[in-house]
């Protein structure tokens, strides 16, 4: 189907309609199909996001100014948070959201993939042409974010044997219940994707002077303390006045709360409950 017939049976001048587009089904099969392999990751998507850049072209000549309409998409993604507070486990995390959702996101917002993806996949990531980069960029009215469930990273070593989605990460995925930290294969078809939220803490009223290593030292009492980490202003050293804290458990969640909530640290009472 050409972009223009797509668009023929979008319009016939009806303006306020609601139109839905599966372009991972209805164009290219479904994407679970063997005939794309997990080794050449990025060529699916890559033709995907070719299309809804030309897509967004084509909208804009023939049916946005006539119809009054808008593109939106909404992406599915997980979030993620380092296992550890060490630099690698932070580019980790960083990096397994720009595979996540930087590889649909960054390309129509800037016109190509995230740096990190680029990096790290090598010359097996196809390429935009100039056109099509143009085309994407800011090619989108909306972005939804369809979000569940937040993974631990931890940095990985590359590996030169069996490369896949997830190798090219370069980060091991691990939830609070996994105690072994062993890599997960994300099967959304069980529970474990929507029961591995990490047990967090909105710290808010912070002194100024409170660090981050004051913080994970202060709520370590009631606790094992996974993370912690004081909200800076960009670019500066200077607090917002408000952090976070992750717990092992529930359990220590909660008796951090009842026992810190309204509690004073370094001369200011804080506030404190579920992130």
């Amino acid at each position: 189907m050409s972009i223009r017939s797509i668009f023929s049976v979008i319009g016939n001048g009806q303006s306020g309609r609601l139109v839905v587009l599966d372009l991972h089904s209805c164009i290219f099969g479904e994407v679970g199909d063997d005939r794309f392999s997990n080794s050449d990751v990025g060529k699916l998507d890559s033709e995907v996001g070719k299309l809804e850049g030309a897509l967004g072209l084509d909208f804009n000549s023939l049916v946005m100014f006539r119809q009054k309409g808008k593109i939106r998409i909404t992406l599915p993604t997980h979030y993620f948070l380092p296992k550890s507070n060490t630099a690698a486990d932070n580019k980790a995390a960083s990096r397994a959201l720009d595979f996540f959702f930087g590889w649909y996101a960054h390309p129509v917002t800037y016109g190509d993939y995230p740096e990190s993806m680029k990096s790290s996949v090598g010359a097996r990531l196809p390429t935009f042409t100039k056109v099509e980069s143009e085309g994407l960029k800011k090619s989108i009215d909306f972005l939804g974010v369809n979000y569940y469930t937040t993974y631990y990273a931890e940095h990985a070593a590359p590996v030169t044997t069996i490369i896949t989605f997830y190798t090219d990460i370069l980060a091991s995925l691990s939830t609070l219940s996994d105690q072994h930290n062993q890599q997960l294969s994300l099967d959304h078809s069980g529970k474990e994707w929507s029961s591995c939220c990490p047990h967090k803490v909105y710290v808010g009223n912070l002194a100024k002077t409170v660090t981050t290593d004051t913080l994970k030292k202060f709520f370590s009492e009631k606790g094992k303390v996974l993370s912690a980490k004081v909200s800076r202003v960009p670019g500066t050293s200077k607090s917002n006045g408000y952090g976070f804290v992750t717990f092992s458990s529930e359990d220590d969640l909660e008796a951090a709360i009842s026992s810190f909530n309204n509690f004073s640290l370094e001369g200011q009472k804080i506030r404190v409950n579920k992130a």
